[in-house]
């Protein structure tokens, strides 16, 4: 037993080996949020502009903070909105209406980061009018984006929001000329101007205001081009439309294959002449209902009417594959313009750890691919309602030119 007793120490000290602390660890695996993104700043207010593509099967403009139904399959749209606020708050610095940035990557390096459900809006105590509208001037093109309310109601007190823009409008990004007249050019790759007039609000007002005019300059990203996912290459699917833009029923599915069980999902696309990194946002979604309906004539192609009780004609259209405004979760990646990444079911892992790719808690996924540019502008300091002085902190700016597709799912 002595024996036994003195082979122990021995055994150990032979296990034992100098240690320190090396500055090495795999991205992502067990690094706190905080060291992949900085914390949330403060901002008196956000810009920020999209370019949306629905290149994908049975999509809608509910991930713009409308309604899916009707379906608006392969079409496009530009969302432009713009806030002020006082006092500052860090809601208008993560908060994005299509998709936000992902996390700073080493240059020629990809880096993801997965985060709980994105949804809502900024957040804000006293909203600030900067005139009747915010006005972006980028090289001959012009992006108009009118204040809502377009007037002050009364009694005073009676709306406290005071916003800009907010409305899908169509894309016209060429020129118009006598032969082929258009739509103002409204998206153009490259640095704009943004501007506001400033304005004193009526005394009744609740309010605060930048008296003097503001501005400063955003960039608009340039787009992808050539992508293909699954060998599946990203267009708008060919469906019927009527002259009133309703569905008429004619099917041409493009989906993109699910990276589960296999080897992963590659992505390929040509790079852009900047470099600029590319963005890419897995979403898990959950049903909604997204109106009323009578359920003997039905919801229409991607809808089903759930009737409101056993027996009625009556209820409500629910999209059988999730609302694209109801976010379970996403995992948000900044790629490396190199022309081709793949998606693994390994980079999934942690966002299925909360949402598990199961119909019984998602009803469906989608994918956005594109590029998001981010910024800065000063603003002058607001004046509240009363007249108090209210200093200001810069605001975000944003703007993406996104794709967004279906992912097959089970």
């Amino acid at each position: 037993m002595r024996t036994l007793f003195m082979l122990v120490p021995v055994l150990l000290s032979g296990c034992y080996r100098e240690t320190a602390d090396y500055d090495v660890r795999l991205y992502g695996q067990g690094t706190p949020l905080h060291d992949v993104l900085p914390a949330p700043e403060p901002h008196s207010g956000v810009i920020e502009v999209s370019r949306v593509r629905l290149w994908g099967t049975n999509l809608g403009l509910g991930l713009a903070g409308f309604s899916d139904q009707p379906r608006a399959d392969g079409q496009e749209f530009i969302l432009g909105s713009g806030s002020f606020a006082h006092p500052a708050d860090p809601s208008f610095d993560r908060l994005a209406t299509v998709v936000a940035a992902g996390p700073a990557a080493l240059p020629n390096e990809d880096a993801c980061y997965t985060v709980g459900a994105p949804g809502g809006y900024p957040y804000a105590s006293n909203y600030v009018d900067a005139g009747d509208t915010l006005t972006l001037v980028g090289d001959g093109a012009e992006l108009r984006l009118p204040r809502d309310p377009a007037t002050y109601p009364r009694p005073a007190g009676e709306t406290w929001f005071v916003g800009y823009g907010g409305t899908p409008l169509p894309v016209a990004d060429e020129p118009s000329t006598p032969e082929r007249p258009r739509l103002a050019q409204n998206w153009k790759p490259g640095e704009w101007q943004v501007s506001f007039p400033g304005t004193i609000p009526p005394p009744e007002s609740a309010v605060g205001a930048f008296v003097q005019p503001g501005g400063g300059t955003l960039t608009f990203p340039e787009p992808v081009a050539d992508v293909v996912m699954g060998g599946v290459t990203l267009r708008a699917p060919h469906h019927g439309y009527d002259d009133a833009g309703v569905w008429t029923g004619e099917n041409d599915d493009v989906r993109v294959p699910s990276p589960f069980g296999t080897e992963g999902l590659e992505i390929t696309w040509t790079p852009s002449t900047t470099a600029e990194p590319v963005t890419l946002v897995w979403r898990y979604l959950a049903s909604g209902v997204e109106g009323s309906c009578d359920c003997a004539v039905g919801c229409g192609d991607g809808f089903t009417c759930e009737p409101e009780e056993e027996g009625s004609d009556t209820g409500v259209c629910v999209p059988n594959e999730g609302s694209t405004w109801n976010v379970l979760g996403e995992l948000v990646c900044t790629l490396a313009d190199d022309g081709e990444f793949t998606l693994t079911e390994e980079r999934l892992s942690t966002l299925n750890a909360f949402v598990p790719h199961d119909p019984e808690w998602a009803d469906g996924a989608m994918l956005f691919f594109g590029r998001v540019s981010e910024g800065t502008l000063t603003v002058p300091d607001a004046y509240t309602f009363n007249g108090k002085r209210a200093p200001s902190e810069p605001v975000r700016t944003r703007a993406s030119d996104v794709v967004a597709t279906r992912v097959v799912f089970p």
